[in-house]
């Protein structure tokens, strides 16, 4: 009997929270409708901000007027196009008219409408918004609908904040989840789809809320549709890969089976032999009957195996009978062997060509019968790999289908799975490993292209460096400082390298480099702060040390100043040294407040700003405070990142991570992964210098020079 028309059910779970910045969930059944109006508000200030209490009081004021003035003949979409209408006019009126002071992306709202089998959003900002479709075969598929917002909406303003509409079908079993948080670094994709897909919506989000940390605020919605009628309960979302194990066990266990069935059992063989063998009529009186023989030779053999077997059972635990036990069967076996070869010979000729036809008859039945279960069985193996394969095949083609609508998510979620079941796969034959090799090959082209990364097979060598150490640039040549204190003059275009005469000095083997106005800054293991005049090859020792329980990581000059990163007492402060006529001044700490640790603190890099890097992130200063900023979009994040680059004409910013063989690329302005390039020559990679003007990249190992032109974005 066709299902009847869904009706729909929600649940929600908020965090109780002092915090201003706290998110709002609002859930509002619509009035005399079998349906809901729904809202989150989320703000990314960490301070008391009027201004966020307003704009959220507003959402919620018009949801609730929308709620109730809901009636039976209103149609879902237009209704809900003139309430956000309404709340665009009133929002862009409430900012012009007072004096507005929160930006618009630390503003984040989700506004929806769910009546009977429609459901329509709208939004603006970064929240979490997943709706799983439950297809035919009970399996669901992910969409993540606050990326198709983000997608088809420009840059948000305050004039029209909520400016993209999306609408949907919604059918029975199918589950929409608001999250103020990003669900999927704390629950996997198939454990997130288990419980929506299991759990009705209130006992849904109080489960979700249990895989997050005990401080975390967080405000969850869940709406699910159902059937009027009674259904049968929906099985838990199930990875392929899982679906396709079970099926292979099946097929061996049916295959284990068939070959059992045909086999060839031995009583069988022996009773087609007895029937082979018997004549009907004895042509002489005299002669032996060929099925008595037979008879009393498969008795005596029964005989004598029982005889063997009870012989050896009794003596087994004896020591002294283990020879004999040997030995014994080797000469009654050799005594029945002569036997049945004379009474052989005792038969008639007739009689033993009959006997040896019937046995090679046998034989060759033995051999068909084995033959044509191994090929059955073989057959049914190779069914269940090409089974499997499709699988494969199906997740490379639906994530290919997922980066066209830019679900990168989604698309980087099928990928995933799509190398995991490969991998499972039994490659035991140079076909099935040829066409493995081609699928594998696809899917890391393309998760390549999704995660940003240029593989560089053979990066161009510029110039040897033995065990060279730090590396700039004037703009006409690049120095490097080497482990022997010596320095090197490269020309990048020729790659011809002269060593500078430096006289002998007091300084050490340099670290860290830093250039500007033709004079060379570097940090060097005495440890301490020297100086190279590049005009006239001068090297100088400075005063600049550190404290005796300080440690300096790394410096840069920058607007005729010297910043200098130093650990101590497992925090970071960057120390900013004014020029004078005889050197430099006494420093000051620039960092005046910061919300992030810098125990690990290991890169700087100034341009106006300050950025720090740490062995997983790179942080911004401004102004001598932490900004609100953050790198996106790094996969595999980093994890063991050396050093950062960046000047004050470009705009981005580069991080060398030789764990990873990669030099990542950022935007300034938002943090955005703009590219990573991966090559096995960056694993000892130990300095990087970027000549934006040339357009090149270098990167310095412990033995050569590299220097590569970015290539367009992939």
């Amino acid at each position: 009997m066709a299902p009847k028309e869904s009706y729909l059910k929600a649940g929600t779970y908020a965090d109780p929270s002092p915090s201003p910045s706290a998110p709002r969930l609002t859930l509002t059944p619509l009035h005399g409708r079998d349906g809901f109006a729904f809202a989150l508000c989320v703000t990314a200030t960490k301070r008391p901000s009027p201004d966020a209490n307003l704009a959220c009081r507003l959402v919620e004021e018009h949801l609730d007027r929308l709620a109730a003035s809901f009636g039976m003949g209103d149609h879902p979409q237009h209704s809900f196009e003139a309430f956000l209408g309404a709340m665009n006019a009133a929002i862009s009126e409430l900012v012009r008219t007072t004096e507005w002071t929160l930006p618009i992306r630390d503003f984040r709202a989700l506004v929806g409408i769910a009546c009977g089998s429609e459901m329509y959003l709208s939004g603006t900002g970064d929240l979490t918004a997943m709706f799983l479709h439950r297809t035919q075969d009970n399996r669901y598929q992910a969409f993540n609908l606050t990326r198709s917002i983000q997608t088809e909406q420009a840059l948000p303003t305050w004039e029209k904040p909520f400016a993209v509409v999306l609408d949907g079908e919604l059918r029975p079993g199918d589950v929409f989840c608001l999250s103020s948080k990003e669900l999927a670094p704390a629950i996997g994709n198939d454990e997130l789809c288990g419980v929506l897909s299991s759990l009705p919506p209130i006992g849904a989000a109080a489960r979700i809320r249990q895989y997050f940390a005990f401080n975390d605020v967080l405000s969850i919605l869940v709406l699910r549709a159902q059937a009027e009628e009674a259904a049968p309960a929906v099985e838990q979302a199930k990875p392929r890969s899982e679906v396709s194990l079970d099926r292979l066990v099946e097929s061996r266990e049916r295959t284990d089976r068939l070959i059992e069935d045909q086999a060839p059992r031995g009583s069988a063989l022996f009773a087609l032999a007895r029937r082979l063998l018997r004549p009907r009529a004895p042509e002489e009186p005299g002669m032996p009957r060929p099925a008595g023989w037979l008879r009393r030779a498969a008795r005596s053999a029964s005989r004598a195996a029982l005889s063997l077997v009870g012989h050896t059972a009794a003596n087994a635990p004896r020591g002294d009978a283990r020879a004999r036990i040997v030995r014994e069967p080797k000469e009654r076996m050799g005594e029945r062997v002569s036997g049945l070869v004379l009474r052989l010979r005792d038969l008639p000729r007739t009689s033993r060509r009959l006997a040896i036809a019937a046995f090679c008859v046998l034989a060759a039945l033995s051999i068909s019968l084995a033959a044509l279960s191994r090929t059955q069985a073989r057959r049914e193996v190779q069914e269940a790999f090409n089974e499997r394969m499709r699988a494969v095949e199906e997740l490379r083609d639906q994530a290919a289908a997922a980066a066209i609508y830019r679900d990168e998510d989604r698309a980087r979620l099928l990928y995933g799975e799509a190398l995991a079941d490969l991998r499972e796969l039994a490659l035991d034959t140079p076909e099935r490993r040829e066409a493995g090799r081609r699928i594998e090959q696809d899917v890391t082209a393309a998760l390549d292209r999704l995660r940003r990364v240029v593989r560089l097979p053979d990066p161009p060598r510029i110039a040897s460096a033995l065990d060279a150490r730090a590396v700039v640039g004037d703009g006409t040549h690049l120095y490097l400082f080497g482990a022997d204190k010596g320095i090197l003059r490269v020309n990048p275009s020729s790659g011809a390298a002269e060593p500078l005469p430096v006289p002998a000095s007091a300084v050490g083997v340099a670290l860290k480099a830093s250039v500007e106005d033709a004079t060379v800054a570097f940090l060097d293991d005495r440890p301490g702060v020297s100086e190279l005049v590049l005009s006239d090859a001068q090297m100088k020792v400075t005063s600049l040390a550190p404290a005796a329980d300080a440690a300096w990581k790394d410096l840069t000059a920058y607007g005729g100043r010297l910043y200098v990163l130093s650990v101590s007492l497992g925090d970071a402060q960057v120390l900013k040294f004014p020029s004078t006529t005889s050197g430099f001044g006494q420093p000051s700490g620039w960092i005046r407040s910061k919300t992030s640790s810098l125990a690990d603190a290991r890169g700087l890099a100034v341009d106006g700003y300050v950025y720090v890097l740490t062995g997983s992130d790179l942080l911004r200063f401004v102004n001598g405070g932490e900004s609100g900023w953050d790198l996106r979009g790094a996969e595999p994040a980093m994890a063991d990142a050396q050093d950062v680059w960046t000047s004050f004409e470009s705009e981005r910013l580069y991080v060398l991570e030789p764990s990873q063989r990669r030099v990542l690329v950022f935007a300034k302005e938002d943090g955005t992964l703009l590219a990573q390039y991966v090559a096995d020559a960056f694993a000892q990679s130990r300095d990087l210098f970027v000549d934006e003007k040339e357009g090149t990249i270098y990167v310095l190992t412990g033995d050569a020079l590299y220097g590569f032109r970015p290539t367009a974005q992939p």
